[in-house]
């Protein structure tokens, strides 16, 4: 798994590959819970 060779960890989103579309509150929550972490 790519995220193992790198030294991240796995992230699953509500909603699957289409979870933008289906949970977008909850999508968008996480996203950017894990992009302000990455920044950190």
């Amino acid at each position: 798994m790519i995220a193992g060779e790198v030294g991240w960890p796995v992230v699953s989103f509500p909603g699957g590959h289409a979870g933008y579309a289906s949970h977008p509150v909850p999508f968008a929550t996480l996203l950017a819970r894990v992009l302000e972490a990455e920044l950190s």
